[in-house]
């Protein structure tokens, strides 16, 4: 779990650094299996510590949670849907269509993946709507998905 790049004034942008390589989380050795359940969210003010690997030496890190708030404008969004690196997913992904009109794009994509718990294959379609404000970032976001079919699909079910 290698940082791909920092969101500038996040939490976590004093801490990190590109190119940091996840070892460990809150005592939890990060692996394929431990990848969905490392305890990275949480309640803002409270502490998150990690083992990261930073130029070959093993370094120990902690962060405060908080909120991280995204700047991107929507030229940004729409250049990084086109200059996205298939390669770099652990995850097929598949933009399946951007619609764009005034202050508003939605964004329609496909997730195929295997669900290691139960290493089953499942297929995801999420819609995700970004509102701009008259500055051009992200004033608010909206997502629909089918996570309980996903879900059913891997053999769970969701009950109250």
């Amino acid at each position: 779990m290698i940082v791909d790049r920092i969101v500038e004034g996040s939490p976590a942008s004093k801490v990190l650094k590109s190119g940091d390589d996840f070892i460990e989380v809150e005592g939890i050795k990060v692996s394929e299996d431990t990848i969905g359940k490392l305890p990275f969210r949480g309640k803002p003010g409270e502490s998150v510590s990690a083992i990261v690997m930073r130029d070959g030496k093993s370094v120990a890190i902690e962060v405060a949670r908080g909120i991280v708030s995204n700047e991107y404008g929507k030229a940004d969004l729409l250049a990084q849907i086109e200059m996205g690196e298939e390669a770099d997913w652990s995850a097929e992904l598949t933009v399946n269509e951007v619609l764009s009109k005034d202050d508003v794009v939605y964004v329609w994509i496909t997730v195929k993946d295997i669900d290691v718990l139960v290493d089953l294959p499942f297929e995801n379609h999420v819609v995700t709507r970004f509102q701009f404000n008259a500055d051009g970032k992200v004033q608010a976001l909206g997502s629909l998905s089918e996570d309980r079919f996903v879900l059913e699909q891997t053999g769970h079910t969701i009950s109250r």
